[in-house]
């Protein structure tokens, strides 16, 4: 009876382990399944406040959101932050923070995570909010004392930073060209030649905006017969023109021409030479062609600018017989 007994014993462990093989205990657990694949970014969207800055040093911060190919957000990116025109704006590599340059135009503000770059357009439109007109050595008044003397004027712009917007065209005017004039009209420069003698305004104007320097003549003693008479005899009293046997409109202006030009026809309202009124004297009307033909007619080559402004500055003087 005991040996059958612990028979039965025996054989009711073995029944346990089989059915508990069958079961799956004591034995290894089967390996976890493989984790999904990483989100991959199909689409970066940049976005910001707004899309132009209006003085250099401006600053506008950009952000970037990725999403994946079903339009879910991929939370955790970083991106690398660049701009394609460098001169118009830079940007923080890191941060996005885009900065105005000096350059007006249109730059893209990118933004790139692994392979997958977004980007948004930044104007920068730099307004005139300021101009200056200077002369060499950044003079705003200036004095000439020669019959050929120059000036080169140039305007800068400025931003409402106080940063100046080159290249910028201005357009040049003189308060009085018997004084000072001016060529060209338009341009970043415009150069002021003796006209005459008196004081002139030069003003320059870019986008509304406009500055003004004085250009003040302080020109040298004339004499009528060292000066004005070898002009009148080198350049008009010539054969077929203004010589005694010609006498061109009934105009001789040989030697010792004085009392015949001064206070003299063609008109009393504008004589050949008016004593202190050049813009009423024939003789200046018809050698700066205000009045056609101009003089003398076989020209070009006319007179001078420097010429001009001396018969011009004599008459200005009262026109003196010296």
């Amino acid at each position: 009876m005991k040996s059958a007994s612990r028979w039965l014993q025996r054989a009711a462990a073995s029944a346990g382990v089989a059915l508990a093989a069958a079961c799956g205990g004591g034995g290894t657990e089967p390996p976890a399944p493989p984790p999904p694949p990483p989100t991959v970014a199909t689409v970066v969207t940049v976005s910001s406040a707004r899309t132009t800055l209006f003085k250099a040093g401006d600053t506008l911060t950009f952000t970037a959101a990725a999403t994946d190919s079903n339009a879910n957000p991929i939370p955790g990116q970083t991106f690398t932050w660049s701009s394609t025109l460098t001169g118009v704006a830079t940007v923080n590599a890191t941060t996005g923070k885009a900065t105005a340059g000096v350059t007006n135009g249109t730059t893209a503000i990118q933004a790139t995570t692994g392979t997958v770059t977004g980007s948004k357009n930044l104007t920068v439109n730099r307004l005139v909010a300021s101009v200056t007109v200077q002369s060499p050595g950044a003079r705003t008044n200036d004095t000439l004392t020669t019959f050929t003397g120059t000036l080169v004027y140039t305007g800068t712009a400025f931003d409402s930073g106080g940063t100046a917007i080159a290249p910028t065209s201005f357009t040049w005017t003189t308060s009085n060209s018997r004084i000072a004039s001016i060529s060209p009209a338009s341009g970043t420069t415009t150069t002021a030649t003796v006209a005459g003698e008196g004081t002139a305004t030069i003003t320059g104007t870019a986008s509304g905006k406009a500055a003004q320097t004085t250009l003040v003549m302080q020109l040298p003693p004339v004499s009528f017969a060292t000066d004005v008479q070898s002009i009148f005899t080198t350049s008009c009293a010539k054969s077929l023109c203004h010589d005694a046997a010609t006498a061109e409109g009934g105009l001789n202006l040989t030697a010792s021409a004085y009392s015949r030009i001064v206070n003299q026809p063609p008109s009393a309202s504008q004589p050949y030479i008016k004593p202190n009124d050049p813009a009423n004297s024939m003789i200046i009307l018809r050698t700066e062609g205000t009045i056609s033909p101009r003089m003398p007619e076989d020209g070009p080559p006319f007179l001078t600018s420097a010429q001009m402004a001396l018969i011009r500055t004599w008459i200005t003087r009262g026109a003196p017989n010296n």
